[in-house]
Formats: structure tokens, sequence, C-alpha cells
């Protein structure tokens, strides 16, 4: 099951627009975007290799993360918005 995916009865119901009567995000999308990952799981949620999410990190133009001592963890929303971000129509758009 994906992560922002939530089993109910007999249907799995996506929850990354769950909305609630005043359209803000249910607060299991609200936790679930705050939730720290390591990069394996960046890696896998992504399909970027983690030598990708290493090379950013050195080059400094990738997905933000933190170092919380020798450990590498991106906070998921943080990540989907980055890669959000690098959306592109055509190659002659600029990167921002």
């Amino acid at each position: 099951m994906k992560n922002n995916q939530h089993r109910t009865s007999d249907q799995t119901t996506d929850l990354s627009a769950a909305r609630d009567v005043h359209g803000e995000a249910h607060p299991q999308v609200q936790v679930e975007r705050q939730r720290l990952i390591n990069e394996t799981l960046a890696s896998d949620l992504t399909g970027m290799s983690v030598a990708w999410f290493q090379r950013k990190r050195w080059s400094g133009d990738g997905p933000p993360y933190r170092k919380i001592g020798s450990a590498v963890r991106y906070q998921l929303g943080e990540l989907l918005d980055w890669f959000a971000g690098c959306r592109r129509v055509n190659s002659s758009e600029s990167m921002e």
C-alpha cells in the first residue's frame, strides 16, 4: 500500500487530495507530509537513485534535507513539493 493511501473495508482511498469541509488537508495527510524519511525511501518514492540524492546534497541544488547527527533525512512534504517544482512542459523552460 502506498504511503498516502488508507485502506477502508475493501477500498483503498488516496489521502493526498483528502480535504475537510473547509478545504484544509486531512489531518493524516498533514502528519504524513511532516514525516522524515531516509534517502533510501526517498529514492524508492521518486525513482531517483540514492547516489543522485547524495550528489544533489553535495552540489547544493537538490531537495531540502536535514542532517541529524550522521543521519540524512528528507521531510516528505518538502520532497514532494521540490519535485513538483521541477515539472516542465517543454525543454526550453528555464529551471528556477
